[in-house]
C-alpha cells in the first residue's frame, strides 16, 4: 500500500534517492535548490516522498498559499514508473490537502520539441487523474507552461497573485 511522508532533514537516505531522482528527471535549467522546503516549518513548501512496503517510490514537492497548492516537482522512480504509483500518490495528496486547488504546470506539447512524447504523455496522465486546463499560461526558462487544476479553476490574477505572495513572504522558496 503507498504511504506518503514529508521530508524532513533527518530522512538523510531519503533525502539522497529524492535528490537522484530530481536530478535525474528534471533538466538543470528547471531545478531549483529543494533544501528550504526539507527545512520549512510553515506549511508552505514540503516535500512528500512515497513509500510502498517500505520502498522509495517518488516524490512531489509543494508549494501552499492561501487556497492553492502547487505541484513544482513530481517524479516517480524509473523502476517503478507502469505501476499505478503516480495516480495513488496524486490522490494521497489530494487527501493531504483537502479543499485545496491543487495546480501544476505541465510544459506546453510542441511539435519538434525533443520530448514532444513525454509532453504528452505528462497532460495526458494529469487530464486522467482529474486535472482540467486553465487557460492559465506563462513563460519560464524558455519554455511555455500552462496551469492544470483539480479541486477547482484558477485565473490568471490568482496565479500570479499566489507567486507575488510567496515571494514577499517566503523569497527563499519562490525560486527565480
Amino acid at each position: 500500500m503507498l504511504i506518503a511522508k514529508r521530508l524532513t532533514q533527518e530522512d538523510t537516505e531519503v533525502i539522497e534517492k529524492v535528490r537522484k531522482l530530481y536530478d535525474s528527471a528534471f533538466p538543470a535549467n528547471e531545478r531549483v535548490n529543494l533544501h528550504p522546503s526539507v527545512l520549512d516549518q510553515t506549511n508552505t513548501s514540503e516535500i512528500l516522498y512515497f513509500l510502498d512496503e517500505e520502498q522509495f517510490v517518488g516524490f512531489m514537492a509543494l508549494l501552499t498559499v492561501g487556497n492553492i497548492t502547487h505541484i513544482t516537482y513530481f517524479a516517480i522512480d524509473d523502476q517503478q514508473r507502469g505501476k499505478g504509483y503516480g495516480s495513488k500518490a496524486v490522490k494521497l495528496a489530494r487527501k493531504l490537502f483537502p479543499g485545496q486547488i491543487v495546480i501544476a504546470d505541465l510544459e506546453e506539447p510542441e511539435l519538434g520539441t525533443k520530448n514532444y512524447h513525454q509532453r504528452l504523455k505528462r497532460v495526458h496522465f494529469y487530464k486522467k487523474n482529474g486535472f482540467m486546463k486553465t487557460g492559465v499560461f506563462y513563460r519560464w526558462e524558455a519554455e511555455d507552461y500552462h496551469i492544470y487544476s483539480l479541486g477547482g479553476t484558477i485565473s490568471e490574477k490568482q496565479f500570479y497573485d499566489f507567486w507575488d505572495i510567496l515571494d514577499h513572504q517566503r523569497p527563499d522558496l519562490a525560486g527565480d
